[in-house]
């Protein structure tokens, strides 16, 4: 009689380590799903807070100015990145996130539309 409480008690035990390491494993695969899922693009007003606590932004004269932009040390294959954000917007009508990942042509083609190329 002992000896059979003391097996029951033994694969109890062994179960419930067995459920421990699947609830793990499940908790672990679920983690990296959610690390591989793409980013969401990021809302204007959280492009204005980052601008506001990085980058220089600048009016699309002054991007528009080769010596300006020269002297400011701005890449000239990155200027429309240095506009503010609305600036952005009402010209491109999409994020800077969204902007990023056109392919270079489109992109290309839409810095001509506003002297940006």
């Amino acid at each position: 009689e002992e000896e059979a409480q003391r097996l029951r008690e033994e694969a109890e035990r062994k179960r419930n380590e067995e459920e421990a390491e699947k609830a793990m494993a499940a908790e672990q695969v679920a983690k990296e799903d959610v690390e591989a899922q793409p980013q969401a693009s990021k809302t204007p007003a959280q492009e204005e807070q980052e601008e506001a606590a990085g980058d220089k932004c600048y009016t699309l004269e002054q991007l528009i100015d080769k010596r300006i932009w020269q002297t400011l040390g701005i890449s000239a294959t990155e200027r429309e990145m240095h506009l503010e954000t609305s600036t952005f917007f009402e010209l491109f009508a999409m994020s800077k996130d969204e902007f990023a990942k056109l392919p270079k042509w489109k992109r290309d083609n839409l810095k001509k539309k506003h002297d940006l190329f």
